[in-house]
């Protein structure tokens, strides 16, 4: 079981969190190799002393595979959800006609009028975006509210808990440019 997690947080979290569990194959690789070594090797050890010391080994090394994976995703009820998003991120993940998102572009224009922001150049639009983000949505690592790192968040998650890390603020700002008809 410990495999499998192990691959399955590696494929689907391919950015660096995927590198950083790569140091689980450093841990558990010298215990493979070297059970590996003493299979081939001619010593007197019977063949089916040497197989069963090798699986001894890959279950070890799966134990403590799924051990680093629980320690770095222990929120595994949210891995199905990471899952498609993932494989599917812009139909998952920018949601602009989500009720949290309109009312928040609401929100935008209750301290921003519209015929100003309208009148303003873009790069002073996009600034004014970035900063109501900045104001509106604090800060929090992931694991910190889900207990698991580099989650995709939706802007629903993001703006429900007034809280997200770089991504959450990212989709939530994509999907408000999106709701004010721009093509984010």
């Amino acid at each position: 079981m410990g495999w499998f997690y192990y691959f399955t947080i590696t494929s689907v979290f391919w950015n660096f969190i995927s590198y950083m569990m790569l140091v689980g194959l450093v841990l558990v690789g010298p215990l493979i190799i070297s059970a590996y070594y003493d299979l081939h090797k001619n010593t007197t050890k019977s063949r089916i002393a040497k197989q069963d010391s090798l699986s001894r080994r890959v279950i070890a090394a799966g134990i403590l595979l799924g051990a680093i994976c629980l320690i770095m995703f222990p929120n595994v009820s949210l891995m199905p959800q990471q899952v498609e998003r993932h494989f599917y991120p812009s139909f998952s993940v920018l949601t602009p006609e989500d009720p949290l998102v309109l009312e928040l572009v609401d929100w935008f224009y209750g301290n921003v009028s519209r015929e100003a922001f309208a009148n303003a150049p873009f790069h002073e639009q996009m600034w004014l975006v970035d900063k109501f983000i900045y104001r509106t949505i604090a800060w929090k690592s992931d694991y910190d509210q889900y207990g698991m790192i580099g989650l995709l968040t939706s802007p629903h998650d993001v703006l429900s808990r007034q809280a997200g890390d770089c991504q959450g603020q990212a989709v939530s700002t994509a999907s408000m440019l999106m709701a004010m008809g721009y093509n984010a």
